[in-house]
């Protein structure tokens, strides 16, 4: 039973990752600037969602699922 628990961890942890990737990739399409911010400044991935919502929902939704597989083991217990 834990190995599927850390399996999941490491799964949503994979997602996150390829979620924020994609995100800043959305971003870079749109503007160097946008990129560097999502990059280096919090919050601005956070703006750059709210005002280009055609081109972040679905990174936001890879996010948003590997959120609930990395937390779903806590529940699970």
């Amino acid at each position: 039973m834990d190995e599927i628990l850390i399996a999941l961890v490491v799964s949503g942890i994979l997602a996150i990752g390829v979620g924020y990737v994609w995100l800043f990739l959305a971003a870079f399409q749109v503007s160097s600037e946008w990129g560097f911010g999502c990059m280096l400044v919090p919050g601005v991935s956070i703006v750059f969602a709210l005002y280009k919502p055609d081109r972040a929902i679905k990174p936001l939704l890879v996010l948003l699922v590997g959120l609930l597989l990395s937390v779903s083991p806590f529940w699970l217990n």
